[in-house]
């Protein structure tokens, strides 16, 4: 069985796990990888924005670091 989770569900996944990497219970490498989960989640999010036709929500600006594109607040 294939499930479709839409983009708005792994945008509210990638704001739990920044909340989650905020909080004062998770060490560094915890929250390092709740961080890379949010990424990752963003990126899907994006991607399914994609396959369902919509335009994505990344600023091509580059960032502090030079090559990694900003985001926009969704």
């Amino acid at each position: 069985m294939t499930s479709k989770l839409s983009s708005a569900m792994l945008r509210r996944w990638s704001m739990q796990c920044a909340a989650q990497a905020d909080s004062a219970h998770f060490n560094g490498n915890e929250r390092q990888y709740l961080l890379k989960m949010r990424t990752s989640l963003l990126d899907l999010a994006d991607a399914q924005d994609w396959l369902d036709g919509k335009s994505a929500n990344v600023v091509s600006a580059p960032s502090e670091q030079g090559s990694v594109p900003a985001r926009t607040v969704h």
